[in-house]
């Protein structure tokens, strides 16, 4: 379930969003010559919009009124990625390496965190040896947590740098 849910979340990142325009200028003609024009929906609207006002005008030109495209004609409008990755084969690995480094972030502040927690049991144990013993202990774990951490770090790293090519 959480491999689901990773993957439809990087795919929704990853996805470039189009936006069309919010209304169209619909000009209509009679004769071949513009006798007015109105805001429509959309431009297949436009057709039908020109016959209500009068049955002999016909639709002579649609175009974005630039309220939500831009003036574009009612193209699509392509956003920006938010976050930077950009739209290559890259930008999921950069994603990753983003998280991984941010959790590595959050891991190191742990490990400071249990070194304090460690620091401040073994020096308020007033000579009590289970205090220390205790203090001792979560300052040894927090270390070798940080050993298993950081050497699994250094063999993914390696291992996709240099056996399977990744940059």
């Amino acid at each position: 379930m959480l491999k689901f849910l990773l993957s439809a979340f990087l795919l929704i990142l990853l996805t470039p969003i189009n936006v069309q325009a919010d209304t169209f200028d619909c000009k209509c003609c009679a004769s071949g010559t513009q006798k007015t024009n109105f805001p429509v929906d959309t431009c297949s609207n436009c057709d039908s919009a020109c016959k209500s006002v009068d049955p002999s005008y016909t639709n002579c030109g649609c175009t974005s009124t630039g309220s939500g495209g831009g003036g574009n004609s009612g193209a699509p409008v392509t956003l920006d990625d938010p976050l930077g990755l950009g739209a290559d084969a890259q930008g999921s690995q950069k994603l990753i390496g983003r998280v991984i480094g941010a959790a590595l972030g959050i891991v190191g502040s742990l490990a400071l965190a249990m070194f304090i927690f460690g620091g401040f049991l073994w020096m308020t144990a007033m000579g009590n040896a289970d205090k220390v013993k205790k203090g001792r202990d979560t300052m040894i774990w927090a270390a070798l947590g940080l050993v298993i951490i950081f050497t699994a770090y250094a063999l993914i790293t390696f291992v996709l740098t240099n056996v399977l090519g990744a940059k």
